[in-house]
């Protein structure tokens, strides 16, 4: 059950928290030890157009039409599940 309990010392809300800030150190000590961990990508769009959010023409060229591309290591990704799985194997 979520929400506020006034008798407990954590609340949900610490927990979940400190769950992200362990995951967030995990991925950072994997960065710096040059393990790329997926975490930002672009593409999906034709090869040439710009995505939704202002991403710029140039930025999309070279990458398949349908395909992520990883900024730290230069990946190609032919779908968001296979990005996911990369990212969730880190």
């Amino acid at each position: 059950m979520f929400g506020y309990d006034e008798e407990a010392v954590f609340q949900d809300a610490d927990i979940e928290m400190a769950e992200i800030a362990y995951e967030a150190r995990r991925l950072r000590a994997l960065e710096a030890q040059g393990v790329c961990t997926h975490q930002h990508v672009e593409g999906r769009g034709d090869g040439n157009g710009p995505l939704p959010g202002g991403l710029y023409r140039e930025s999309q060229r070279g990458i398949p039409a349908g395909h992520l591309k990883c900024h730290g290591c230069g990946e190609l990704f032919d779908s968001d599940e296979t990005w996911f799985e990369a990212r969730r194997s880190v």
